[in-house]
């Protein structure tokens, strides 16, 4: 997490914009890991969201409305977050940008998939509050 909060209060946007960060980092269950192997038809190895990490952003009021700043505050995070693990891999195409291109339900967050030096896999999302 120290890693992460260093880079990311290193990019002039992200400090001149963001007011607060909460990064949280989950593991989970065995009945949620089994639940979705069973819904999604997944053998154990192809549930990749067992380590999940999440970066909530807290922009500073004059930014919050602006879907344009939401956007870019994300994507600036999320290359800030790419920047402090710099040994570990990210498959291609396992961003997923629901910022830019939010689900239907209004959902907007930039979700993807690091794998650690060790190869294991740990989900990672980057959102604002709003």
């Amino acid at each position: 997490k120290v890693d992460i909060l260093d880079a990311l209060n290193q990019n002039p946007y992200l400090v001149q914009v963001v007011e607060r960060y909460a990064i949280s980092s989950r593991r989970k269950s065995v009945f949620s890991t089994f639940k979705k192997m069973f819904r999604a038809n997944k053998k154990r190895e192809q549930v990749l969201d067992v380590f999940a990490m999440r970066v909530v952003i807290g922009l500073r009021a004059e930014y919050r409305l602006e879907p344009a700043d939401q956007a870019r505050v994300c994507l600036e995070s999320y290359a800030a977050v790419k920047e402090a693990l710099p040994t570990w891999t990210e498959p291609k195409k396992r961003f997923k940008d629901y910022v830019s291109y939010p689900k239907a339900n209004g959902y907007q967050s930039g979700h993807t998939t690091m794998y650690s030096p060790a190869g294991l896999p740990l989900e990672v999302q980057v959102r604002t509050e709003e």
